[in-house]
Order: structure tokens, then C-alpha cells, then sequence
């Protein structure tokens, strides 16, 4: 008998993979996810482990790349949207995207911004980046996702105060920039430890 449960992340990976580690500690397996549900199987607890990785920045053909090489390494592969967009022949311009992963299209990349990686629990580790800089490229993905939608809200604040064509609330400003600046902290963070390990591990 399979269950849905319905969540909404935003932008915290590392929430929703704890949440579905959880679900597979506690007997449920994922098998299928759309924009706001997570379908899941009956399964033996702990028998799976779960990695989020944040993928949106990648072109199509590089996404796919790197999907099959997960597949390769025996791994289950989920897709995920990062946003609550529900779409089909659209067309949106990423500006923390690299190269051609700047443009997503639907079907394509578009809604796909996230993997949702499963690996049956062996005892073996279950990193997915296998050095700090590795980890240091990924986290600044992360973050330059954030800096690109925080420099567009402050664009935006700058038309509100040169030219207000659009009554948009200050406080809508003010909570914009407080959520885009609280992971932008963080991946920072994160940025600066893996850093940091990696001149003390030279």
C-alpha cells in the first residue's frame, strides 16, 4: 500500500533530505514525487539512505550526463521542481545557470532543478562529491542561485524607489531579502568550512 505526503521545502535541501531519511528510517521508501507530493512504499526501515543535490544550474544534456553516471553507480534517481510551477511548453531564463543551463525549457530541464538520489543502506558512505572542491563547486551553485534572485529583488527595489510604477508593500521587500540572504549566510558558510578543510588536509 503506497502513501503521499505533501511538502514544501523552498530552498532547503538539506530539510527535505533529512525529512525523506526519516520517512526511510521509520519504513517508507520513495518511489515518485510531483510538485508538492512524495509518494512512498512500504519498506524494510533503514534498508534505503536519500541525498538531495541541487542540479538546476546545469544545461539539459549536462543533467542527463550527469544522471546516467548516478545510475551507473547503482543509485535511484528522482526528479524534483524547486519551485511550485506547473508548466509545459515554457521557456524560463536562469540566471544562476551556467552556459546553456542558463535557458530551461518544458519538457526539458524545466521543474527539474533537483535529483533526489537513493542508495540502498550497505554501510557504505554515501557521498555524492567526492572532494572539497567538489563541494566548494557545488555549494556555490547553491548560493549564486540565491545572489542572482537577490540581485533581482534589489532591482526591483531600486525601480520602486526611481520610478514607483508598481505599489509593491516595503515589506514585501524587507521579507524577500531576509530569505534570499539567510541561505545565501549559509552556503557561505559551508563555502568557508570545505575551504578551510581543504588547506588544512594539503
Amino acid at each position: 500500500m503506497r502513501k503521499g505526503e505533501f511538502r514544501y521545502f523552498v530552498g532547503l535541501l538539506d530539510a527535505q533530505e533529512k525529512w525523506i531519511d526519516r520517512m526511510a528510517a521509520n519504513g517508507w521508501r520513495l518511489v515518485k514525487t510531483s510538485i508538492l507530493c512524495y509518494e512512498f512504499e512500504p519498506c524494510e526501515p533503514g534498508s534505503y539512505e536519500y541525498r538531495v543535490e541541487f542540479v538546476g544550474a546545469l544545461s539539459y544534456s549536462r543533467m542527463q550526463d550527469y544522471r546516467d553516471f548516478l545510475l551507473g553507480l547503482g543509485y535511484k534517481v528522482l526528479t524534483k521542481s524547486l519551485n511550485l510551477n506547473i508548466s509545459f511548453g515554457k521557456i524560463r531564463w536562469r540566471p544562476f545557470g551556467k552556459g546553456r543551463g542558463q535557458i530551461a525549457t518544458s519538457p526539458g530541464g524545466y521543474n527539474k532543478e533537483i535529483f533526489i538520489i537513493e542508495k540502498k543502506a550497505d554501510g557504505e558512505d554515501f557521498d555524492i562529491h567526492s572532494n572539497y572542491e567538489d563541494a566548494i563547486a557545488y555549494y556555490r551553485s547553491i548560493r549564486g542561485m540565491y545572489i542572482a534572485l537577490l540581485g533581482v529583488v534589489v532591482m526591483l527595489l531600486v525601480l520602486r524607489l526611481v520610478a514607483p510604477i508598481a505599489a509593491i508593500p516595503w515589506v514585501l521587500f524587507a521579507i524577500a531579502i531576509s530569505l534570499l540572504l539567510v541561505p545565501t549566510c549559509l552556503y557561505s558558510r559551508k563555502i568557508s568550512m570545505y575551504k578551510a578543510l581543504s588547506r588544512t588536509n594539503e
